[in-house]
Formats: structure tokens, C-alpha cells, sequence
């Protein structure tokens, strides 16, 4: 059982299997299915141990669909259970591992159904009967039952989990705008949540020194170019912003521990320089910020979205989306698609050949269990290389002109159809069942 592959060994055969080349598995009698693309690996005869292997595999598997979704440190809450969830015309339904963390709750089934549930999308969390039904701002569904005595924690833990990313996006709102008060900060947490891109205009009409100050950030970090030539060329009454505390720099521990060298005597300035005398930030070496800055921007006809980043320590870089005509609605998926994706741009714009190449299988496995991570890739449309201002421009407003104009359809093409679920079972109950065509249950 390694790390990222299970490697099968006898006296004269050897076979690996990577984790995210396996589709499923499944316990037999006495032994063990795996199914991968190309068939079915049976293991039998193993007697006591095929249970063993089982739960072995589950848990190695299990940490590298954590890793490939970026969930870090252990879990809060776990237990086992089933699960359903919908997307489009695929009914998903299993027996599942159900891990909560401080951010997300992760359903790691052993196969490729697991999904990672991000808590600052969650608008809504209702019981029914045996089950749990957790709704997010882009309409997925999903759906737990079966917990048993594990309800009532799970929903206790989730309640604390939430409340204290509330707590750290006030903090963070505070940080930003030192002048709120404890009040403004509660607010601020609804309207700019930590690491969730939100409508700038929305926070200058409730907030507007805190708007003013995120304003601020971005025309004097990274983008202090090419902020206002989207504004200008986009206006600014539909820009969403999203902002992260930047990670702490790493120091090289060797270096930290060598002794500091001597400082040099004044004598040796021979002459001052404006540089040497300018604060940091102004001229000379730029002082680093503190933050993590990305803004989103409609084309003038609103068929492109532009994303602008600026990542301390990265180069500034744009990324254009097709929006599929309707602006409302993608904005909601996007900002899904790039909390996904953890800021990781580079996952957007590798084509399906790199995606499959053995360097990006983390990546790939990402993509596979979270669907709008799917559909961003579909609809990424190029990326805007920094060279110079006016080279930037020129490439921006090429691909503006050669966006054509889609008409508003009223349906989001992400949209996923609203199901209700079975409190007995867990299975989609159709519109206007009375009972449950799964088990039979009457519905209330």
C-alpha cells in the first residue's frame, strides 16, 4: 500500500495501480474487486485479510483524494454513512466516509463519486427525518443518511465550523479596514467573505470605507496598471473581488542559522541616492503584500469574464471565461471554480493531453470530483500575457471583438436540478410522488 499507487507483487509478476486510475472497489467474498478503465483486478483467497485490505486501500485512497482536493490537516468529525446527490441527469448514491474539516465536508466513497462540500458556499442546511440535505450557492445538492447517533454531533461540529469562518472573515475585514467597528466587522463577513469572491458595488453600498479600502489594494499592489484599464474598459459597477491573507514567506532554515554578516561603515556611501532614501513601497526594492487580490470583470458584452490575480511572489496574470451569455449565473460558478481550485490557475488552462500527463494527476484528479472545476475548463477562453500596458490592452480588447454577442438565456447552464430526497432511503424523489419509488415509503 504506497502512497499514490497499490502495487500487487508475486514470485514472477508485479503490477501498480494508481489511486486515481481506479474507478472503484469493492469488497467480495473472502477477496476484492478493483475496477480500473481497462477491467477489473480480482483479488480472492485471502480469507480474513480481504477485509483488512479493504479498509486499508479505502483509508489510502482516501488521503490521496484529500491531497488532490487540497484539504489539509485532519479531520474534525468523521463517520460513515450514505449519500446521495444529483448532477444533471447522474443520480449519485453509495456507502461513504464522511469527513468534517474546518472549511469543508468531504464524501470519500471508494470510488470516484467523493466530492468536496466548501462551508463558505453553504446557504442552506436542513434535517429531514434520518437525513441531512446541505445546499450551495450554485444549487448542488447533497444529501446525508444512515448516521445513526452521528447526526447530532455532525451538526453541532458544522454549527461551530461555521461560525468561526464567520469569525475570520470579520477578522479579516477588520484587517483591512481598521476603522469598523465590532458590528461593521459581523456585516463585512456576510458581504466579503474570507477567500469568496463577492460584488464589490454590493460592499460600497452598505460599507463604503471598507470598499474604498479594497480599492485601494488593488490599484497600488500588483495590479496598480492594469486595474484601472479595466475599469475602464469593463466599469467597475459589475466587478467582484475575492481576497486571502498571503502565506507567510518561508525562511531557508541553513540561512537562518548562519551568523549575519557585518554591517558595513557609512563611511563607504559616497554620495546619497533618492533610491536608498525612498520608503519601501514607493521606490527601489516594492514591500510585499499582505494579500492575495483577484478581481472579475465582464467584457462589454458581458460573453467574457476577466479575472485578474495578483498572487505575492507569482507573476500577475489574466484569465478570460466564457460567461454562455448569462452573467448572473456564472458569476456564482465561478467563484465555486476558484475556490475549488485553490487559487491554482494553471488547472484552467492545461489542455486535456497535459491534464492526463503523469505531472498533473493531482490536478486531474481534482477536476474529476468537482464538477464546476469541469465546466471552467470548458469555458476558459485564453489568457492575457503581461508585457507591457499597452500590449495587454491590445490583446484584451482583440478578444473582446472577437467574443460575439450572446443573448441572455434565462436557465444557468450550470444549474442543477432540484431534488428531494428520500428520508428513508436517500433516493430523488421525482415531482409530485406521493411514495418513494425506491423503497415505498409514503411521502409527506
Amino acid at each position: 500500500m504506497g502512497k499514490d499507487a497499490l502495487v500487487l507483487d508475486s514470485l514472477f509478476f508485479q503490477c501498480a495501480l494508481p489511486y486515481e486510475e481506479i474507478l472503484s472497489f469493492s469488497p467480495l467474498a473472502g477477496g476484492l474487486e478493483i475496477q480500473v478503465a481497462a477491467g477489473a483486478h480480482t483479488l480472492a483467497r485471502m480469507g480474513q485479510s480481504a477485509q483488512w485490505l479493504y479498509q486499508a486501500l479505502w483509508n489510502a485512497y482516501n488521503r490521496r483524494v484529500l491531497q488532490a482536493l487540497g484539504v489539509e490537516g485532519g479531520p474534525l468529525f468523521e463517520t460513515e454513512g450514505h449519500y446521495a446527490y444529483g448532477e444533471g441527469a447522474n443520480q449519485c448514491r453509495g456507502r461513504a466516509k464522511i469527513q468534517l474539516f474546518s472549511d469543508c465536508l468531504c464524501l470519500l466513497p471508494p470510488s470516484r463519486e467523493g466530492r468536496r462540500i466548501p462551508l463558505r458556499f453553504l446557504c442552506e442546511c436542513k434535517r429531514e427525518t434520518h437525513t441531512i440535505v446541505f445546499v450551495l450557492q450554485t444549487g448542488e445538492r447533497y444529501a446525508l443518511l444512515g448516521l445513526g447517533r452521528d447526526m447530532d454531533p455532525l451538526e453541532r461540529q458544522l454549527a461551530d465550523c461555521l461560525c468561526a469562518l464567520r469569525e475570520e472573515s470579520a477578522t479579516q475585514a477588520g484587517e483591512i479596514e481598521p476603522s469598523l467597528s465590532p458590528a461593521q466587522r459581523v456585516l463585512a463577513a456576510q458581504l466579503l467573505p474570507k477567500g469568496v469572491s463577492a460584488p464589490l458595488k454590493k460592499v460600497a453600498a452598505v460599507l463604503p470605507s471598507l470598499a474604498k479600502a479594497v480599492e485601494q489594494l488593488l490599484s497600488t499592489g500588483k495590479m496598480a496598471e492594469t486595474y484601472p484599464l479595466l475599469c475602464e474598459l469593463c466599469g467597475s459597477q459589475q466587478e467582484w473581488v475575492g481576497i486571502l491573507p498571503a502565506p507567510p514567506v518561508e525562511t531557508n532554515p541553513l540561512a537562518a542559522s548562519l551568523p549575519a554578516p557585518p554591517e558595513l561603515p557609512q563611511l563607504i556611501r559616497f554620495s546619497p541616492s533618492p533610491i536608498d532614501d525612498a520608503p519601501a513601497g514607493e521606490e527601489g526594492e516594492p514591500s510585499s503584500c499582505p494579500w492575495i487580490l483577484w478581481s472579475i470583470f465582464p467584457s462589454p458584452n458581458r460573453t467574457l469574464a476577466v479575472v485578474e490575480f495578483a498572487i505575492p511572489g507569482e507573476d500577475t496574470a489574466t484569465y478570460l471565461f466564457h460567461t454562455g451569455g448569462n452573467w448572473k449565473s456564472f458569476l456564482p460558478l465561478l467563484a465555486r471554480g476558484l475556490e475549488a481550485a485553490g487559487l491554482r490557475r494553471e488547472i484552467f488552462s492545461l489542455s486535456n493531453e497535459e491534464l492526463s500527463a503523469s505531472p498533473n494527476e493531482l490536478s486531474r484528479m481534482a477536476v474529476q470530483r468537482t464538477p464546476p472545476l469541469e465546466e471552467l475548463r470548458h469555458r476558459f477562453a485564453g489568457r492575457v500575457i503581461h508585457r507591457t500596458p499597452a500590449s495587454w490592452r491590445c490583446q484584451l480588447e482583440r478578444l473582446f471583438a472577437a467574443s460575439p454577442e450572446i443573448r441572455e438565456t434565462r436557465q444557468p447552464t450550470n444549474s442543477v436540478p432540484a431534488h428531494r430526497f428520500c428520508g428513508r432511503c436517500g433516493a430523488p424523489l421525482a415531482q409530485g410522488r406521493l411514495f418513494c419509488g425506491h423503497c415505498g415509503e409514503k411521502l409527506t
